[in-house]
């Protein structure tokens, strides 16, 4: 995060807010840089001021004094590299990603299990929930949703966001639509988004979660509910996670396109629990990851499939970059908690 101020003949102060607006908030250590610069070119070039590490757990504020009176003019910024926090939360058959940014709280997906939903939002600290996504109207994706509300982890500050829907309307089930109504009584927010709406989501999300998908512009070949599938860039400095819902190689394959200009990403959150129709190695090509992570439970659907965890295998042997590649999953592994953009990695059963 970058802050720029302008100030002449004075002293000023400078103050940056850090943290997630839930207490969890121990990703929230940001090393902030303050310099002053010279605005005459013909001055010495940008002047190291200060540095200081702000644990924002603790304060959430960092303020720093820059003395301009010596000067016309200067240019003071504020240069901070936070972090964001992406847990894959153990589940069991389903999916939950809780993101943990600067200024919020997020939760991509809960999962159909309440006691084990709330046991991983527990083990993260958090308190309350700024921001909802279901990636696409299956019940291990949203199921858990009453316990939220019961839990205390929404309210009128929390935003409830779905995908703009493309696929039959028929293929949404009355579950979900009483949990929309349930939400909506308790006075959130219901807002649909695609690629052509990410500006729905407010500027703090924004700056770390980019919408994928859908894209209205090839929205003919969605048909069916895991087609219409959220899916995101989740990033932070120059490390990405994509997250996604159950898409199958037909999307990939729009995504995989040349046009698409999809960017490579450190870490894959695999599709559809590694069913064996999804992550085809030309998506893998093209994202390179080095860490795959499986949102995965005790299913009857042979999930992961062996073939889908042979072309995990390679993808991320081939692009671990030195590192150690891995295959996590939630089933083996418990909850896997990645930092961004060290991509440091915390398992947690």
């Amino acid at each position: 995060m970058l802050r720029r101020f302008v100030v002449a003949g004075a002293a000023v102060v400078l103050s940056l807010t850090l943290g997630c607006t839930g207490p969890s908030g121990s990703n929230a250590v940001a090393t902030a840089q303050i310099r002053a610069q010279k605005s005459v070119a013909t001055e010495r070039p940008t002047a190291l001021v200060s540095t200081a590490t702000v644990d924002a757990t603790r304060s959430p504020v960092l303020t720093a004094t820059i003395d301009a009176t010596q000067s016309p003019m200067l240019t003071a910024t504020i240069d901070a590299t936070t972090s964001v926090t992406v847990r894959f939360l153990d589940v069991g058959q389903g999916s939950a990603v809780l993101v943990q940014g600067e200024e919020y709280c997020a939760l991509i997906d809960f999962g159909r299990s309440s006691s084990k939903l709330l046991a991983g939002l527990q083990a993260a600290g958090v308190k309350h929930l700024d921001a909802l996504f279901v990636t696409h109207p299956d019940s291990d994706h949203y199921g858990a949703w009453r316990s939220l509300i019961d839990g205390g982890y929404v309210d009128a500050g929390t935003v409830f966001y779905e995908p703009t829907f493309y696929m039959p309307l028929g293929q949404i089930t009355a579950g979900y639509g009483e949990m929309k109504v349930a939400l909506e009584g308790q006075q959130i927010r219901v807002v649909s988004i695609d690629t052509s709406t990410q500006n729905r989501l407010p500027a703090n999300l924004r700056a770390n979660i980019e919408v994928l998908w859908p894209n209205p512009e090839n929205s003919s070949v969605i048909t069916d509910k895991n087609d219409n599938s959220l899916t995101f860039d989740v990033h932070a400095g120059k490390a990405d996670v994509f997250v996604t819902g159950d898409i199958g190689k037909k999307v990939e394959g729009v995504l995989s396109d040349s046009g698409y200009q999809l960017g490579e990403m450190e870490v894959y959150g695999v599709s559809h629990h590694g069913s064996r129709y999804s992550s085809a190695l030309r998506l893998l090509d093209i994202l390179k990851p080095g860490i795959a992570v499986i949102s995965v439970g005790k299913n009857g659907y042979g999930h992961p499939h062996p073939d889908t965890l042979a072309r995990l295998q390679i993808a991320t042997a081939k692009y671990s970059l030195g590192k150690k590649p891995v295959v996590y999953r939630t089933d083996q592994q418990g909850i896997l908690s990645i930092e961004l953009p060290s991509l440091e990695v915390e398992i947690q059963r």
